[in-house]
């Protein structure tokens, strides 16, 4: 939500004042309720927060939040060895990627980091026939495992954005562009609506915010790699939920395509996402 507002801001600066004073007061007051740091063990909560902390250092400019995000990133790693998801390691190279474009005198270190796993990743069997990931394998006998959720292909996306720039080198952005058209000829309705078709209807509090993540990152890649699917994608969808998916309190559902069967945080994010997206790309 904090990469929402930040990405609100970035399309419309008249935002800002409101949106600093909220990220401050996340930034205070967050850790609190954990122990008081950003760390815990879930390495996609880290990569989350690492990549929202940077997104308000491109913002505000202040470099505690770019300190921040180094911090995190120190410690994503999934030192048991308990899981091997996409999500895990596309965060890790994301957040890689968007400091070496951001601390110049670690930027080989960072750089590195993210070529190594993109490299990796881009290797494993994850892909599917669809070009989209699959959620990730089972450690003991690296069997994939098969849903296929927006936000894994939404991530990838603005990581290899994020490193090609770094690099210099356009193949991560071809990489990124098959992926991207993978989603958005598969992970939609027959109205061409974007759906998290793993879980259709959501009803699942994580899975509420994974349609964002990919309209978020989607938009990235618009802006360095046009198509005009991604475009029709996101303003359609967009569209389709302003109409269908709002009740009268303008709350926001799980479902672009309504009706508006429950509301919660991740819902209201996720489709300020599209909407935001919908806007940067229009």
């Amino acid at each position: 939500m904090i990469t929402t507002l930040a990405d609100l801001v970035s399309i419309n600066p008249s935002f800002k004042n409101a949106a600093v004073s909220t990220f401050e007061n996340t930034y205070n007051n967050a850790p609190a309720s954990n122990g008081g740091t950003w760390l815990n063990d879930y390495y996609d909560d880290e990569g989350w927060w690492a990549l929202a902390w940077i997104k308000v250092y491109d913002i505000t400019n202040d470099g505690k939040y770019l300190s921040t995000a180094e911090t995190i990133f120190e410690d994503l790693w999934d030192k048991p060895y308990t899981q091997i998801n996409s999500i895990n390691n596309e965060l890790f190279l994301s957040v890689a990627a968007h400091l070496a474009n951001r601390v110049p005198s670690k930027k080989s270190s960072y750089q590195t980091y993210a070529v190594n796993q993109a490299n990796w990743f881009l290797g494993t069997s994850l892909l599917s026939e669809n070009n989209t990931y699959h959620d990730g394998f089972t450690p003991s006998t690296c069997a994939v495992e098969g849903t296929v959720w927006t936000y894994n292909q939404g991530v990838i996306l603005g990581a290899l954005v994020e490193l090609s720039t770094a690099t210099g080198s356009t193949a991560w952005l071809d990489s990124a562009e098959k992926v991207a058209k993978g989603a958005v000829a598969t992970l939609v309705d027959n109205n061409g609506i974007l759906t998290e078709t793993g879980s259709y209807p959501t009803n699942d509090a994580d899975a509420d915010q994974f349609k964002g993540v990919f309209a978020r990152n989607l938009a990235v890649l618009q802006a360095v790699r046009g198509d005009s699917s991604y475009v029709t994608l996101l303003t359609k969808s967009a569209d389709e939920l302003w109409r269908q998916d709002r009740n009268s309190a303008g709350q926001l559902g799980p479902d672009y395509q309504g009706a508006v069967y429950a509301t919660s945080a991740p819902a209201q994010s996720s489709a300020m996402d599209c909407i935001i997206a919908a806007a940067a790309v229009s």
